[in-house]
């Protein structure tokens, strides 16, 4: 399913037929299969009160509905006037068409004509939708830890943070990281700072649970674990001041080391998906194609790049699923690139012009196709470079003070098993956190050619919460930047587009917290 806030849709209406003193009100209709190419019934799904006011007029009952990214939501507001003292429809005075995400792009109020037939614009009735967003859908759960007893599982001198997961506890999908605290030198007992977390996040996968692990940052190598334990979001409402032992690596209590939760509150100024679209911010899209060796030569049927004349080669087939759903969030053109070819620089644009690598949404395929046909595939994995590109992108927005959020979406077969290729793209995803970005990496695979995503993998380890830059800056991961889609699967397929807006639904409400 993919993210969801509750709205409350707001009517006002200008320029009311002069009979109106009979008695109108907004009916709103919805397509019974929305995603449906033709939706042959539209449904109620709700109505205004009824109004006698003549010349304009706004209404104090709302409609409420779910607004669903990724989905299409189009709608029909009619003017339904009512013949004198009767609850009976005289004539529908007008009809409008708006979707949701329209409004909500549009700063949240829109203003559209009521059509009828032989309308002028000097009585037609203007009809302005604003959506408001429920108040408990922008809750947010205030958090406070402290440490007890706390040492270093090696001779680096004690630096503790914590990182707050969720996680399923039936152990499918990875854990998505929440929170990371900050480092708190030298000190064995530490009170970290009170945070927030948005609460419908603490349990947003099914069968969730709450893991908090303490590290220690090492200079110049991996952070270590001290330990961790673990809870449900409602054992945390009702932790505080209670002490958790901490658990180590290797499974045994640490009786003297303890994780303490000194404050649980609310805070009900987290910004939903729905209020920052209506912000302003603007998304920008750019897909990645993986052209390694570790993918199969072109030549090759079970090659996950293979060009057949009448059937899609799985890369195909997960680029047109994502492709087709862009439209619906107002994205129809996309940055298109390329990396690990041969002859190839290790980020080059699909359409041959890295200044403007923009693609219709409608031309992806072709561009695949063509650009498949034509480039030796090579090596090795390597996405720093794509993440940068995207990164520069990012920081020169905010330098011109535009809202916007990029997303990278790196469709892979997910080999990064050279060091070098890998400890370049740890620093980038490293500084990719500190601007308003998403790396979701899509992976590819088949029997052949199986999608690399063991936990112990360096794809994997792009997604840990200990990321840090291997410079001299040695920049810390500041919020959950990565997200990893296995799709080797073709049952998979389908849910990509709502997998990918879930992930990015996330970031963009965590990096606006963070902010």
């Amino acid at each position: 399913m993919a993210h969801e806030d509750r709205l409350d849709l707001l009517f006002r209406i200008q320029q009311l037929p002069i009979n109106a003193y009979q008695g109108y009100r907004v009916l709103l209709f919805a397509p019974s299969e929305p995603d449906a190419p033709q939706h042959p019934q539209d449904v109620e799904i709700g109505r205004t009160e009824k109004r006698f006011e003549t010349g304009s007029v706004a209404f104090a009952e709302p409609v409420r509905i779910v607004f669903r990214l990724g989905t299409r939501q189009d709608y029909k507001a009619y003017l339904a006037l009512y013949q004198p003292n009767s609850e009976e429809i005289e004539r529908i005075a007008g009809q409008a068409n708006f979707s949701i995400f329209q409004v909500l792009k549009n700063t949240g109020t829109l203003t559209t004509l009521m059509k009828f037939e032989g309308f002028d614009l000097n009585s037609v009735p203007l009809l302005t939708v604003q959506a408001q967003t429920l108040q408990e859908v922008s809750n947010g759960t205030v958090l406070q830890f402290a440490g007890h007893h706390l040492h270093s599982q090696n001779r680096h001198p004690i630096a503790p943070y914590f990182v707050l997961s969720v996680a399923s506890r039936s152990g499918g999908g990875n854990a998505i990281h929440l929170y990371r605290s900050e480092v708190e030198t030298g000190r064995t007992s530490p009170q970290w700072k009170q945070f927030v977390v948005p609460t419908k996040f603490l349990t947003i996968l099914p069968d969730s649970e709450l893991i908090i692990s303490c590290f220690n940052y090492n200079n110049n190598t991996d952070d270590t674990l001290i330990g961790r334990y673990s809870t449900t979001f409602f054992q945390l409402l009702s932790g505080a001041s209670k002490k958790h032992i901490l658990v180590s690596a290797a499974g045994r209590k640490a009786e003297e080391m303890s994780l303490e939760v000194t404050h649980v509150g609310s805070n009900p100024i987290v910004s939903p998906l729905s209020t920052i679209l209506a912000s302003g911010t603007q998304l920008h899209f750019t897909l990645a194609i993986d052209y390694t060796t570790h993918n199969g030569l072109q030549t090759e049927p079970n090659s996950l790049h293979f060009q057949h004349p009448h059937h899609h080669s799985p890369y195909a087939t997960r680029l047109q699923r994502i492709t087709s759903n862009l439209e619906t969030i107002g994205t129809s053109k996309v940055s298109l690139l390329g990396f690990g070819a041969k002859d190839m620089t290790s980020c080059f644009a699909l359409n041959g012009n890295i200044a403007n690598s923009y693609s219709n949404v409608s031309d992806v395929l072709s561009w695949y196709r063509q650009a498949s046909l034509t480039v030796q595939l090579y090596g090795p994995t390597n996405y720093a470079d794509i993440i940068s590109l995207v990164k520069k992108q990012a920081i020169a927005a905010e330098q011109l003070n535009r809202s916007m959020h990029f997303v990278l979406v790196i469709l892979t077969n997910g080999n990064l098993v050279k060091q070098g290729a890998f400890i370049e793209t740890v620093d980038q995803v490293a500084k990719a956190s500190r601007y308003p970005m998403s790396i979701i990496f899509v992976g590819v695979g088949n029997d052949a050619h199986k999608f690399r995503n063991e936990p112990d993998s360096g794809l994997q380890r792009l997604a840990l919460p200990t990321v840090k830059s291997h410079d001299k800056a040695s920049t810390n991961l500041q919020r959950e930047v990565v997200t990893i889609i296995d799709s080797s699967d073709d049952t998979k397929i389908p849910a990509l587009p709502s997998e990918i807006y879930n992930a990015m639904s996330r970031h963009m409400i965590m990096w606006k917290l963070r902010r």
